[in-house]
């Protein structure tokens, strides 16, 4: 068991890599690009491998006939299912900025935010940081799970440094 995820961790680690290098995440003040960091990845593939582990063992072993295993292992097929889902989702996420303002591009959504049209900028109440526009508009983004968080939080301060900025 410990194999697959080693496995599946050392993939999320290339898969970051390689995104790097695919020009993906170019990480300047004035003009660039990121993605979510590779702990977003590897979570996704972690919770996909144990999805496949407990479906295994649901549908082709002794444990998945008994009836007192078989509630207990379909709720973790199904936990690790909508979490390898989420991550999955996430990882999907780009962000990018320039002269013009801020851009989020993910799964099911997609914000651009021009500079002169920000209204407030700061820590959000889960400790990421976002950006909002007159009309509502947010993007959020987070050191821990964006690449770069901390470049888009100083572009932010850059362009916009009469807001209620980030540090």
């Amino acid at each position: 068991m410990l194999v697959p995820a080693v496995i599946f961790g050392l993939g999320g680690l290339v898969t970051h890599w390689w995104s790097r290098n695919r020009g993906l995440i170019e990480l300047d003040v004035k003009a660039g690009r990121t993605a979510p960091a590779g702990i977003v990845m590897i979570v996704a593939m972690l919770s996909g491998a144990l999805v496949v582990l407990f479906a295994y063992v649901l549908f082709f072993t002794e444990a998945g006939e008994e009836a007192d295993q078989v509630g207990p292992l379909q709720w973790l097929v199904w936990g690790f299912s909508v979490s390898a889902a989420f991550m999955s989702a996430m990882s999907l996420h780009r962000w990018r900025w320039n002269h013009e303002g801020l851009e989020f591009r993910g799964a099911l959504r997609s914000v651009r935010l021009r500079w002169t049209d920000l209204e407030r900028a700061g820590r959000s109440w889960h400790g990421g940081w976002f950006a909002r526009d007159r009309e509502g508009r947010r993007i959020f983004w987070s050191d821990e799970y964006t690449t770069g968080g901390d470049v888009i939080t100083a572009a932010v301060a850059l362009c916009r440094p009469d807001l209620i900025a980030p540090n």
